[in-house]
């Protein structure tokens, strides 16, 4: 029996349309199918008996909507690099005239009017980031807060900028988006995580004449690094940590992440600087506790020798300004 064609990037999936291009026949690919493989979808076909990996779902569900389809929402943002707190559960695509919207088990084709710009990551037409964030957010793939992670975490790695994702806003309609607008804005204040946005938010309602910097270089006089706290409070020579399981446990290849954690506040302390660690959920479950340590570690600093350092920023530290929930 003939082998099925290897298309390169398609990891052994065929669309039928592709096989009667190379010369198969409808009762060829039928008989392929039931002896030897299997159709994930209509119109596809994958040489194995065996479960599909994600990418290889993506590309299947690629090929059932069609060649002019481009991937957009939770799967396009995994595409353009992003790492997502739960797996997407629908593959979404886009696509213009003359083709329809339709559905297919957890697959879904949208009709848009214009042809999506797309880029071919591994194979398949991926809209740009942007775009495939509004669509996860207005596709109701996942709540607000989780949007709202996924846009600070895109503009902190690069993958986006405020401008780029300000100007995909300004094309599409507002509602959907609140997480979007929401992670834009803790960004631009400063804050690389939710939790991060979190204590920004506890600190000016509660301490709003606090002076801070988010995310500061700290050098010492001979212009070595000393560290690069979450949040730095220069009156006081203060560093607040915030420090999840999530990306301060377990290891890094060889390295411990914890051990590294643990070692990168102690280099503040030679400096003067007084280092205050916090959990997530304790700034999200019990602000007045943190609130509590961190009035105490002021009090505990001041009058306190002050060694020289720099702070690489780029404008001044001043007061927050409290606002709106």
């Amino acid at each position: 029996m003939r082998e099925l064609p290897d298309i390169e990037d398609q990891r052994g999936l065929v669309s039928t349309s592709q096989l009667r291009t190379a010369g198969w026949s409808r009762s060829a690919i039928s008989r392929f199918v039931r002896s030897r493989g299997w159709s994930p979808l209509p119109g596809v076909v994958y040489g194995h008996r065996t479960t599909l990996d994600d990418d290889q779902r993506v590309i299947a569900g690629w090929l059932w909507a069609g060649p002019a389809s481009a991937l957009t929402g939770g799967w396009g943002l995994v595409r353009h690099g992003l790492v997502l707190a739960a797996r997407p559960v629908l593959r979404r695509f886009v696509v213009a005239d003359p083709c329809h919207s339709r559905v297919v088990d957890d697959v879904e084709v949208l009709h848009v009017h214009h042809a999506p710009t797309f880029r071919n990551l591994s194979g398949v037409p991926v809209v740009p980031l942007d775009r495939a964030l509004i669509d996860y957010a207005r596709g109701f793939e996942a709540t607000a807060d989780s949007v709202r992670a996924v846009t600070i975490r895109a503009l902190q790695t690069g993958l986006t900028s405020p401008a780029r994702l300000e100007a995909a806003l300004g094309e599409t309609r507002p509602n959907g988006t609140r997480g979007i607008r929401s992670g834009l804005i803790d960004f631009e204040r400063g804050a690389w995580s939710v939790p991060e946005a979190q204590l920004l938010r506890i600190l000016s309602r509660r301490r709003p004449r606090l002076k801070l910097q988010m995310n500061p270089r700290l050098v010492d006089t001979s212009g070595r690094l000393i560290g690069v706290p979450d949040c730095y409070l220069p009156d006081h020579r203060v560093a607040i940590q915030v420090h999840s399981w999530t990306h301060h446990a377990g290891f890094h290849g060889a390295r411990d992440q914890w051990a590294d954690t643990v070692d990168a506040d102690a280099r503040y302390i030679p400096h003067g600087i007084a280092v205050l660690p916090v959990s997530p959920t304790v700034l999200r479950d019990h602000p007045e506790r943190f609130l509590r340590l961190l009035d105490g570690v002021l009090l505990a600093q001041q009058g306190r020798a002050k060694v020289d350092i720099r702070i690489e920023v780029a404008v001044e530290p001043t007061p927050l300004a409290p606002h709106a929930s």
